[in-house]
């Protein structure tokens, strides 16, 4: 099932959650707002929400290796247009993954979900953690973000 709005598009694969466009629409815009770039936000995302099989295969397909990840992102490789509206990324959430790590941690689901979401559009955007000055940076904005919605500190 795929639901869409002007930036936000959904896609379930296995389950629908009760999460809409919406939701996802609103950590964006907090995002936004954090990084200032209200005045060049035409940018849309595509969310799909997948099985660990299909999770395992883009994997196996992208990585090299098999892993159940929680979240993967895919960047558009399209250079943003200030006066048009483009296509960021995509990424790709495996609910299952997510629910056992929320529950693993003792967390709720939605402000896991949350996080994961923010951390996989941080991708998008160019952040990585690959050094500890790079994680610290992107771990400081996710919490901020995070935390300007009401979402305790994940890390």
């Amino acid at each position: 099932m795929v639901k869409k709005n002007k930036k936000v598009l959904l896609n379930f694969e296995d389950e629908i959650l009760d999460f809409d466009e919406e939701y996802f629409s609103k950590l964006l815009s907090a995002l936004d707002l954090e990084l200032n770039r209200v005045k060049n936000n035409k940018y849309s995302v595509s969310i799909k929400f997948v099985s660990i099989k299909s999770i395992k295969k883009l994997s196996l397909d992208f990585l090299g290796d098999e892993k159940e990840h929680n979240v993967l992102s895919f960047s558009s490789g399209i250079e943003p247009d200030k006066n048009l509206g483009y296509l960021l990324g995509d990424i790709a959430l495996c609910t299952k993954v997510l629910e056992r790590e929320a529950k693993e941690q003792n967390k709720e689901f939605k402000d896991h979900l949350s996080h994961v979401f923010l951390h996989g559009f941080l991708h998008l955007l160019g952040y990585e953690h690959s050094t500890k000055e790079s994680a610290k940076k992107m771990e400081r904005l996710e919490v901020k973000v995070l935390n300007n919605l009401g979402i305790a500190n994940p890390y």
